[in-house]
């Protein structure tokens, strides 16, 4: 049978079978899977490569668009590999249609320095997103996303990125509310992270 990438190649089936009926190309779902993994990467390489901890994201007068951030009373979360530990900020900017990233801040290993866990998640169909007004957003309810990108980034003093992020493709969920902020996520590599605050 013709493959190609060890995937059932319908065109070349039907070629030297001259009909397709009754063949299936199992590798469409799993591209197109491989393919939004693939983008969300991209996304989170990219947002995380930003300095994100400085000043709110550009003004946007539709409403559609901003961060919600705020200092917390408790939060916990970890890094890849390690036990869990404090952290003092969280921000979720709303900065696409239909996705979220939500930054669990906490102190970097050099003074004033910060490290950053990012998820990034995408709404599901109907699921209302934050509102937002002048560049500043609050959840009306409970906002839930899917997690496709889990990233770890440092900062210094300056706020300038100690290094490139590291990236990884998982699979979880965030869950953004007035009082509290959870996410976890599962890496497709095994990696497991669990971040919380609350107000």
């Amino acid at each position: 049978m013709a493959t190609h990438n060890g995937c059932i190649d319908p065109q070349r089936v039907m070629e030297t079978q001259g009909k397709a009926s009754g063949t299936r190309a199992p590798c469409a779902g799993r591209t197109r899977r491989s393919d939004r993994y693939l983008a969300s990467l991209a996304v989170a390489l990219l947002l995380a490569s930003l300095a994100p901890i400085g000043s709110a994201l550009a003004r946007d007068d539709s409403g559609s668009f901003g961060r919600w951030q705020w200092s917390v009373g408790r939060c916990e979360r970890n890094l890849e590999g390690l036990a869990p530990s404090s952290c003092g900020r969280v921000q979720v900017d709303q900065a696409t249609e239909g996705m979220l990233t939500i930054r669990f801040i906490a102190s970097g290993p050099k003074r004033d320095g910060n490290n950053v866990l990012l998820f990034v998640g995408l709404l599901p169909k109907g699921e209302a997103p934050m509102r937002c007004r002048q560049g500043s957003c609050e959840p009306v309810g409970p906002v839930r996303a899917e997690v496709s990108t889990v990233s770890e980034h440092s900062f210094d003093g300056r706020g300038v990125a100690e290094g490139l992020p590291k990236a990884w493709p998982a699979e979880g969920s965030c869950r953004v509310a007035l009082a509290e902020v959870s996410c976890e996520a599962k890496a497709l590599s095994g990696e497991r992270w669990r971040a919380q605050a609350h107000l």
